[in-house]
């Protein structure tokens, strides 16, 4: 079998040495001298078999080349990481600085709701005091007017009532609700072509180059006169395409995200994913890669808006397994990639009256 060099890996001196990371896998791997060598050697692919014989036809070889497979650091020609490497190639018009940052964080094994982790946080306040939220500079400041006084209709109601709910009834928003929900945070307000540009939408939300690269999936949990399941939201349409049912999906959607548990509660789930070509084709410098997260935002943001409007309570979060709702999506994580999950449903009363407020721990 044909045998190459991985083509996502990065190297870092540490303490121990040299180490690679496959950062499609996550996998990590201390180099030596000899593995350095085998690396080297192999400008393209070559056979397995010239490789063991090139560094002496002994056990030890055999076994050095066997593990830089297993470790990712040698890949196997057509075989699956081959391909997925291959895909990556194709599809990213943005290099190493973008790829790296992307794949290396999807995998989150961190747990939002967890008292191990409120116990870290005590821990690091009582010797490191959390920063200021407030910045100044020693020089004289003019005062300006208070202006949130002064505005009590709308969107400024909106905007001072916008608050992030962890706590949901357990029970259905209406259709006409959800339906508003989805169009006026994801759908589109106007539609054209342009001579160079092709196809183009405009959004509630503004979006880099007019390339809204976002799309989303509702998952339903309770929404009246919509069955439960998996959808992705057409917006060419404006219509709902089924994809699965949601049945027994309460304990993966707790799992996917790192433990929040009152997305059981919720009504429904929004996975915002991005579609990589509308960017690319238009943005080759990997700067465009920090527009799709900026993207995301203003959705989010949109969202929490609509919510608050519609007297709903919205969620967002990026504490979640990205590819684990690749998977549950069905996408490749390369061509389209998971970023931003929202949430929502009616509001709960707390035991402390906040109304299913964000507990004071994290008022966001």
């Amino acid at each position: 079998m044909l045998i190459r060099r991985a083509s996502c890996l990065v190297a870092t001196w540490e303490a121990d040495g040299l180490v690679v990371e496959h950062y499609l896998t996550g996998v990590r791997t201390e180099l030596s001298p000899l593995a350095v060598q085998v690396l080297g050697m192999l400008e393209r692919p070559a056979p397995e078999e010239a490789l063991v014989v090139a560094l002496g036809s002994d056990h030890a070889a055999r076994t050095i080349v066997a593990d830089l497979i297993r470790q990712n650091v040698l890949v196997v020609e057509n075989s699956d990481l081959a391909l997925r490497e291959d895909l990556l190639d194709a599809a990213w018009a943005w290099g190493l600085p973008a790829r790296l940052l992307h794949f290396s964080t999807q995998s989150l094994t961190f747990r939002a709701d967890s008292e191990d982790e409120r116990e870290r946080l005590r821990e690091l306040a009582a010797v490191a005091p959390p920063p200021s939220p407030f910045k100044h500079y020693p020089v004289d400041s003019i005062r300006l007017p208070d202006t949130l006084t002064q505005f009590e209709h709308e969107p400024w109601s909106t905007l001072l009532s916008r608050r992030t709910r962890r706590d949901f009834q357990r029970s259905p928003i209406s259709t006409r609700d959800f339906v508003t929900l989805l169009q006026w945070t994801w759908g589109r307000t106007a539609h054209g072509t342009s001579p160079v540009m092709g196809e183009f939408v405009l959004k509630t939300s503004p979006s880099g180059g007019a390339r809204h690269s976002i799309e989303v999936y509702p998952l339903v949990l309770r929404v009246e006169g919509i069955s439960p399941g998996l959808y992705h939201y057409n917006v060419r349409s404006h219509g709902l395409e089924g994809l699965s049912v949601a049945g027994g999906l309460e304990d993966e959607i707790e799992s996917i995200a790192c433990g929040q548990r009152w997305l059981r509660d919720a009504a429904c789930l929004f996975f915002m994913t991005a579609v990589l070509e509308r960017s690319m084709w238009k943005y080759r410098n990997a700067h465009a890669y920090r527009v799709l997260h900026l993207d995301a935002g203003h959705l989010g943001q949109t969202f929490h808006l609509v919510c608050t409007a519609l007297s709903l309570a919205p969620f967002t979060t990026t504490a979640t397994d990205n590819q684990g709702i690749e998977r549950l999506l069905h996408l490749d994580g390369i061509a389209e990639i998971a970023l931003y999950t929202a949430a929502v449903g009616m509001p709960s009363t707390r035991p402390d009256g906040t109304d299913g407020q964000a507990p004071p721990a994290d008022p966001s």
